[in-house]
């Protein structure tokens, strides 16, 4: 975005398209891609996925890895994330069961390299940081 030069609303605005995505990061809506409904990306979804890497795997396993955890019903992902093979074996039986073809595993890497680019940006600090929306009351 453009720098605003109006001293008074100066640290309420954004400076660069990196410190927006820091913003908007963890703030997504359900989203609907192709034939999945994805429920929001937020830190706890993002945590699961990264507790239950047992080793380094392929695009194919984290992008499914990454839906069935925003597609399946929360209380199945609740119940493998303690336990990281099981969660390993949900995974692979969400993607054969619910990734057809290419073209499905295409649109979810899009979605993917998009959340995963919010996720980087939200752990990043930013160099103008925003003073976020005031309280009620002051």
């Amino acid at each position: 975005m453009k720098k605003n030069n109006d001293k008074s609303t100066a640290n309420e605005t954004l400076e660069t398209d990196d410190e927006a995505l820091r913003e908007a990061a963890m703030r997504d809506g359900t989203k609907r891609v192709g034939k999945f409904k994805l429920r929001p990306c937020v830190p706890g979804t993002i945590s699961i996925i990264r507790s239950n890497l047992l080793e380094k795997r392929d695009e194919f396993w984290f992008v499914a890895a990454f839906a069935f955890v925003h597609t399946a019903p929360i209380e199945d992902v609740l119940a493998v994330d303690s336990d990281p093979e099981e969660f390993n074996r949900a995974v692979r039986r969400w993607q054969l069961e619910n990734i057809a073809d290419l073209d499905d595993q295409n649109e979810l890497s899009k979605l993917v390299s998009a959340a995963w680019d919010r996720v980087n940006a939200a752990e990043t600090k930013a160099k103008h940081p925003s003073t976020g929306a005031p309280t009620s009351g002051e």
